[in-house]
């Protein structure tokens, strides 16, 4: 699969902005614990939440961590 089309599916996966806050809160990991584990600030992590769309850079391992969370939490 290309590049552009990896994108684009993990895009799609990516959790409405409202569910983004939920997931985290819901296993219990703070934002700057989160944003650490991705090598990026906590207030990325605040504007992904806000609904902005994490770069090309950082969404997969986003995605991955939203849906590891997701897991631990249910």
């Amino acid at each position: 699969m290309s590049a552009l089309m990896n994108e684009v599916a993990t895009i799609k996966r990516l959790p409405p902005p409202t569910m983004r806050r939920a997931i985290r809160e819901g296993a219990g990991v703070s934002r700057a614990r989160l944003a650490r584990e991705l090598g990026v600030t906590a207030n990325a992590v605040g504007f992904w939440e806000d609904g902005r769309t994490p770069s090309v850079q950082h969404l997969k391992a986003y995605c991955d961590l939203l849906d590891a969370l997701k897991e631990a939490a249910a």
